[in-house]
């Protein structure tokens, strides 16, 4: 099943102030994390007391909630490590 991918204000702003190229890797990721959101994967992982995920991708976070009854996939923040959890 593939999952619509919706973002926040903050994750939208955050990934237009990223360099091209970086930001070309991080769509493809969520690209991938759209198909199969639970794949098993190293760069996953849930945020502990959160009912949400992290994704890496290189220097950059990105956080994400998984909506499993509207198959949706909202992106709340993309920034870099020390950043992103503010």
């Amino acid at each position: 099943m593939e999952y619509t991918l919706c973002f926040s204000k903050t994750s939208l702003k955050n990934l237009v102030k990223i360099f091209a190229n970086k930001r070309k890797v991080i769509l493809e990721k969520l690209e991938q994390l759209r198909l199969d959101p639970y794949k098993t994967n190293n760069n996953i992982k849930k945020l502990i007391g959160y009912d949400a995920y992290r994704l890496r991708v290189g220097d950059y976070r990105v956080i994400y909630k998984i909506n499993q009854g509207r198959l949706e996939i909202l992106v709340i923040n993309i920034d870099v490590r020390g950043e992103v959890y503010k």
